[in-house]
């Protein structure tokens, strides 16, 4: 479900996913109770989210694809390597999570 990707501190970025069961079939956001997405510094023993994201705040979840807008202000002053995870909790209250690693490079303009 989850891609590793970089990115430049300060950029808007747009990272999607499509969810779906094991057994191929789609899992419908719309009917979701929960979708959220969040991350933290990679090594971070405290696991203290650094950035978390909903359907209020920079996360949309149509249909069976979910996508996460970091802003700008998201990313401003970090760099190096993080980690992040996608939780979605179905209509049943069944929960998916997966995650992955992030790098956010400093621009060299």
């Amino acid at each position: 479900m989850v891609n590793d990707f970089t990115m430049i501190q300060g950029d808007t970025q747009y990272i999607e996913y499509t969810c779906t069961r094991l057994n191929g079939t789609g899992v419908d956001l719309v009917t979701a109770l929960d979708v959220r997405w969040g991350f933290t510094r990679y090594g971070d023993s405290s696991q203290d989210t650094i950035v978390a994201k909903t359907r209020q705040d920079g996360l949309s979840a149509v249909n069976n694809k979910v996508t996460v807008k970091l802003f700008p202000q998201d990313t401003v002053g970090l760099d190096g390597k993080f980690q992040y995870t996608i939780r979605i909790t179905d209509e049943t209250g069944d929960k998916f999570s997966d995650g992955g690693l992030f790098i956010i490079n400093i621009a060299s303009l």
